[in-house]
């Protein structure tokens, strides 16, 4: 090869590493640029979420944002229950959550069937209660309440105790019966 020849091949060489560099330096900026990009987004979104969970924590340490959470979980389950069956709408349930239905099966045939953490919605006026399992989205059982009236003048002031048909008048109702957590 001729000096002039080297001298060429050289010159190309270096501007061929020069644009190499410059090339690799720009895509370099590009993904600088979009991790910062994706940094300011997850930050963001970071800070977002801390003032929602905050703003629920503000929410739930007053006695009336426990009471908003209460009715919006009664309202999920009616709801979900007005999918299945026609329900009464003059009046809201008394929901409670089963806890222990082994032993309320045990105790009451209206349990049969029943999973711990179904539902169970108590119609006092309409007189009927409905066991509800969310996890199967199904209807479990449904009965007639009975609502137990006092006997005596002495008795006025005791609120009435709901029970299903299958109990006897005696019997723990739905909503007192220790294996269930009642929701007002």
């Amino acid at each position: 090869m001729t000096e002039n020849q080297e001298q060429t091949s050289t010159g190309n060489k270096k501007k061929s590493k020069s644009q190499l560099f410059h090339i690799f330096a720009s895509i370099f900026k590009v993904v600088l640029f979009l991790a910062l990009i994706a940094a300011i987004a997850w930050g963001t979104w970071s800070y977002k979420m801390y003032l929602d969970v905050k703003g629920q924590l503000t929410k739930l340490s007053s006695l009336e944002g426990q009471q908003q959470l209460a009715q919006q979980e009664v309202q999920k389950v009616v709801n979900q229950v007005k999918k299945h069956i026609i329900l009464p709408e003059d009046e809201e349930p008394v929901i409670a959550t089963v806890t222990n239905a082994e032993a309320l099966s045990k105790e009451q045939p209206f349990y049969v069937g029943a999973k711990n953490d179904d539902k169970v919605l108590i119609y006092p006026k309409a007189g009927k209660a409905i066991i509800y399992s969310p996890s199967a989205d199904l209807i479990v059982n449904v009965g007639p309440v009975y609502i137990e009236q006092p006997q005596s003048s002495e008795q006025s002031n005791a609120k009435p105790t709901p029970t299903t048909a299958a109990e006897k008048v005696t019997s723990p109702s739905p909503a007192s019966s220790p294996a269930t957590t009642a929701q007002p």
